[in-house]
């Protein structure tokens, strides 16, 4: 099935390509679009079977008759709402790429079923009080609905008929009309009645809020009833004018606020620039942290365990005077286990208290049509180094600072990619840190994408493994794409064994991954032998570079040497008894 998908996100459609060239469906194409307007060259270009759309676009693009089958899906409970409003059938709320794909395959879009009750009144008509019905100039007479004959009445209810049933059955009922009363031929279909009744299908029936749209309608929301009496004509006009006046006061009054908000950031804008230039003519200039990113598109090559275990090393590494300030970002943040490998808190500070503040800022702000902040709203939030410790961990062995991902998967779904970016900004530009290392989950969510997109350096972590070479092949083929900076790759390969263990050498790894950029291989940063010591030192939450001798050490202390380019000596910290690391103090 050929799909074309239309969202002006594009940081969304992206990770959908993405998950399509990882994933093993080769049923489904799924073509994206970003600009609305080129809509229909591309219908003509690839004709496909199917439509599937952000809701949001319904707002200032609400005709989508292509006589092609159309499905919606909605970001919050009010284009949920619009979607109803339009006719069209809708996969329910949707807050990832992974849940669109999944609904797509199964189908899973919402059904209402409508209250059945009679309206006692057969003379009352519903009209939507949020703006008038789009019709033909022809069809108004003094601002009054033209009466419809009889004899178009079937076909009306038809057309109704044909957007119930052939788009998606039973996605949103109408109230039919009795018979002998007037009717207003209208571009958008009647507003949904408040259904008695909501059912859904698989997976988004666990969805929850996808039921708060279902809930009891305040009266102030309700949509009046009036009576078809054309003697009433004039008051019906007068009552629309005072409800024009009081829109219109009320878009001033919104444009009134919208102006103050500018005038107050482009102050603090200018504030922020002057306490720039200051700090530069007075050589206080900021430090600019370098970001390592440690990725893999395959699961349980080690990613975390090389994370930590760098991360500490440069902790813990004396160059000149100093050792270098390191904080490490655990952006796996839907099961991220930097916290359980290094022994942090799980009752102090992690990224869910800080993104909780930082979305109260960002609510405070305007966004663009698409829902999203500008980058210099973004940018506009500032967190000075001390501020940024409020949400940090730090070990007290070897001084190495973390941002620890949420501690259940619940919260990770609530942090949006703007603020995991203003986060991640934060940490590099105001932190004071020499390095950043960034542990990833193996997908292409914001987390995960975002750090391989502002990383100085990325590490490729595979195994002697087909699988996991054919999965980061698929990776490296989408970086390139997307005309992302190939040279700034390099592979780890790690639990290395025999060719004869495996059946696959690191020699023939290596000579499979080739930079398009240069045409010759990636460079091999590192190979990391498979070793018990590895495992017990993860076990006992204690990092095997505490151990200066290991042999896996050595290989850590090469990754370093290739991000440093400096003269270094690692540092070996105070190591813990039993009892302390049992019931001591845990950094």
């Amino acid at each position: 099935m050929k799909i074309l998908l239309i969202d002006q996100n594009y940081s969304f459609t992206t990770d959908i390509e993405s998950r399509m060239i990882l994933s093993d469906d080769f049923e489904t194409e799924i073509i994206t679009l970003n600009n609305v307007n080129e809509t229909q060259a591309k219908l003509k270009m690839f004709s496909p079977d199917r439509i599937v759309l952000n809701a949001d676009i319904l707002q200032y693009y609400p005709d989508w008759d292509y006589n092609i089958p159309v499905t919606c899906y909605a970001r919050n409970v009010d284009t949920l709402k619009l979607a109803a409003e339009k006719g069209i059938s809708c996969y329910g709320i949707v807050k990832s790429a992974s849940q669109l794909i999944d609904a797509i395959h199964n189908n899973s879009v919402i059904t209402i079923q409508p209250d059945r009750s009679k309206v006692k009144n057969s003379r009352e008509k519903t009209l939507s009080t949020s703006r008038m019905p789009s019709v033909n100039s022809e069809s108004f007479r003094d601002n009054r609905p033209e009466r419809v004959p009889d004899n178009r009445k079937d076909s009306i209810a038809q057309k109704k008929s044909v957007l119930s049933d052939d788009i998606y059955t039973g996605a949103v009922q109408y109230e039919e009309e009795d018979e002998g009363e007037d009717i207003i031929e209208s571009r958008e279909p009647a507003r949904v009645k408040r259904p008695s009744q909501v059912q859904y299908s698989e997976p988004i029936a666990r969805n929850a809020e996808n039921t708060r749209y279902y809930q009891e309608i305040p009266a102030s929301r309700k949509t009046p009833v009036m009576e078809d009496d054309t003697d009433d004509s004039n008051q019906e006009e007068d009552d629309y004018t005072l409800d024009l006046r009081s829109r219109m006061a009320k878009v001033r009054e919104q444009e009134k606020i919208a102006e103050q908000k500018r005038k107050e950031e482009e102050k603090k804008k200018q504030e922020s620039m002057l306490e720039k230039q200051i700090s530069q003519e007075v050589g206080d200039t900021k430090k600019r942290a370098k970001i390592i990113t440690v990725y893999s598109a395959k699961g349980g090559v080690g990613k975390t365990t090389i994370s930590c275990e760098l991360a500490s090393y440069l902790a813990l590494t004396e160059h000149g005077r100093d050792k270098f300030k390191v904080c490490i970002v655990d952006y796996n943040i839907d099961f991220g286990d930097v916290m359980g490998t290094l022994l942090y808190d799980p009752n102090k500070a992690c990224m869910t208290l800080w993104a909780d503040e930082i979305r109260g800022q960002l609510e405070r702000m305007p966004v663009n049509k698409r829902g999203r902040h500008t980058k210099e709203q973004l940018n506009s939030i500032q967190y000075s180094a001390t501020q940024i410790e409020r949400f940090l961990q730090k070990n007290e062995a070897s001084g190495l600072y973390a941002l620890l991902a949420p501690t259940s998967n619940e919260d990770s779904m609530d942090i949006s990619g703007e603020e995991l970016e203003i986060m991640l900004n934060n940490i590099v530009e105001n932190g004071g840190f020499d390095f950043v290392i960034c542990d990833t989950g193996n997908n292409t969510r914001d987390s995960s994408y975002m750090t391989l997109l502002k990383a100085d350096q990325v590490f490729l972590v595979l195994t002697q493994n087909f699988n996991t070479a054919n999965c980061n092949n698929s990776l490296l083929k989408m970086l390139d794409a997307l005309h992302f900076d190939m040279n700034k790759i390099g592979l780890i390969i790690n639990k290395v064994q025999s060719k004869k263990s495996v059946g696959l050498g690191t020699d023939e790894l290596e000579e499979t991954f080739i930079n398009p950029l240069t045409n010759k291989p990636y460079p091999c940063i590192a190979l990391i032998k498979d070793t018990n010591d590895i495992r017990r030192a993860s076990n006992n939450g204690e990092p095997l570079v505490y151990s200066p001798n290991n042999d896996f050490t050595k290989s850590i202390g090469k990754i370093v040497s290739q991000i440093v380019d400096e003269e270094h000596a690692l540092e070996q910290p105070e190591k813990k008894g039993l009892f302390a690391r049992l019931f001591g103090k845990r950094g």
